[in-house]
């Protein structure tokens, strides 16, 4: 009997330290974790045991890339949207060679991401200067920020245009998202150059092309992620309080999926050229540790009152408008002294740089380049015929194959004020495709100084908007 007794202790022993090991190998771990979930549906304890898998060091890599999956899932389930976007991110990042779960990732609804209804109206446009940080002068540079309602392959869509430029240099980015704002199209022309990014269910196409030539490139999409060009806007619909945090996830050009932290750190309240505005001040923070402020209206409208553009200068709010659909739409720049009238879809946007006024003029096809400057005539010239000779001295200097069209410089009047055009020929700086300059030169009758109307773009376009040109240009109206 006493054998039997220590034959027993002896088995019982045995089981005790078999089951002691074998309850924290990993892979049997997994298995209670799965248990807890689906058998039971005890979603807080299948996290912990998700979360001590991750974490065992003798686990190997299928098995924590499972848990890690199922931690995702779980977090989904128990509605902690930012904590399952973020544990399938790291599933992707450390263990990429895991195609079948990463393709197993659930696109993420904006209604997890806690995304309201859109708090603008159909046809805003919201002006931005840039200026140094700490409040240092204007750089001359404008943002102009649109959204309109329109049809994206037969879907109700909104596209977003981003501008951005001074002088003769601009940049126009078009993005369309869908109804629960996930992205669909990213179209950018910077100078004759356009790039170009569709987004399908599980791979994006980017393409890019500048002169006659066109590259195109397919790009897996191992989870659903946004356009970086969006990320105002989403910002915009997200249920802003103190504390607030979450995550959204974006790709780039290459295909590279990155995320960003959104948190609010506090709320200040904002003066700008817009106006006064109580803001909830984001901090968005990069994997790779840069991070940047913005300040987002509390207000319905959400707007976007200032932002870090980059560590050298920032953005704030110089005005806040609305397109009308179908509808001409009057400028006035009260610093210049002029007015002009814009048409449908284009946007005008002032700003100054070393003495220099400008107003900026958007083409909403990203096709043409425009803009009205106003400064002191050059050194030397007397008259506003020296000016025009000064200036085609200076195209002919700047560009290839610079010259005036035979005939094509004319004097003419707009609002009773003199005025010279001429149109040039030459060819694009980057991608040497041909452009033509189509320009209004004249002289205020009240002060020292002269303004030029600028409208370039390339030689097969010219013909089609030359009436659209000559609408603005005869429209202007000078003090």
């Amino acid at each position: 009997m006493k054998n039997l007794k220590q034959i027993g202790l002896v088995l019982l022993f045995g089981l005790i330290v078999s089951f002691a090991f074998s309850a924290q190998d990993p892979s049997v771990l997994l298995e209670k974790g799965i248990y807890a979930e689906e058998t039971i549906g005890n979603l807080a304890d299948a996290i912990g045991i998700y979360q001590q898998v991750i974490a065992a060091a003798e686990a190997n890599r299928t098995t924590a890339a499972t848990a890690l999956f199922r931690l995702g899932m779980c977090y989904q389930k128990s509605g902690r949207a930012a904590e399952a976007q973020a544990a399938f991110a790291k599933l992707a990042k450390l263990y990429p060679e895991q195609k079948e779960l990463i393709s197993r990732i659930p696109a993420a609804p904006p209604q997890e991401l806690g995304f309201g209804r859109a708090p603008w109206v159909d046809g805003e446009i919201l002006r931005m200067n840039a200026s140094t940080k700490g409040s240092g002068p204007g750089l001359g540079l404008n943002y102009v920020y649109t959204i309109s309602s329109t049809q994206e392959e037969g879907k109700a869509a909104w596209k977003i245009r981003t501008w951005s430029g001074t002088v003769g240099i601009s940049e126009n980015h078009a993005i369309w998202m869908d109804s629960n704002y996930a992205p669909v199209l990213d179209r950018q022309t910077l100078q004759g150059l356009q790039k170009e990014l569709r987004f399908f269910g599980d791979h994006i196409e980017a393409s890019s092309s500048g002169g006659s030539e066109t590259q195109t490139k397919q790009f897996p999409l191992t989870r659903a992620a946004f356009d970086e060009e969006q990320i105002y806007y989403l910002l915009r619909c997200l249920p802003f309080q103190d504390g607030y945090k979450t995550t959204l996830p974006f790709v780039t050009q290459k295909g590279t999926i990155y995320d960003l932290k959104i948190s609010v750190v506090g709320q200040e309240r904002l003066s700008v050229t817009a106006g006064i505005f109580e803001c909830f001040k984001i901090l968005i923070e990069a994997e790779n540790g840069n991070s940047q402020i913005c300040h987002i209206s509390s207000d319905s409208h959400r707007y976007i009152v200032k932002a870090s553009a980059s560590s050298l200068y920032e953005l704030e709010l110089n005005s806040i408008g609305r397109m009308e659909r179908n509808k001409a739409t009057a400028f006035e720049d009260k610093n210049l002294g002029i007015t002009l009238t814009i048409p449908p879809g284009w946007v005008a946007s002032s700003s100054t740089m070393a003495g220099i006024n400008l107003v900026n003029i958007v083409d909403p096809d990203g096709k043409t380049s425009c803009f009205l400057l106003a400064t002191n005539p050059p050194t030397g010239t007397a008259s506003l015929s020296d000016i025009v000779e000064y200036m085609i001295k200076a195209g002919m200097s700047q560009y290839k194959d610079y010259q005036v069209r035979p005939g094509r410089r004319e004097d003419t009047t707009t609002s009773g004020i003199q005025v010279i055009r001429i149109i040039a020929d030459h060819k694009g700086l980057i991608v040497g495709e041909d452009l033509v300059d189509y320009q209004f030169f004249f002289r205020s009758t009240n002060t020292s100084g002269y303004g030029y109307l600028m409208f370039q773009t390339g030689g097969n376009n010219f013909e089609k908007m030359r009436p659209v040109f000559d609408s603005i240009a005869y429209s202007l109206q000078i003090q």
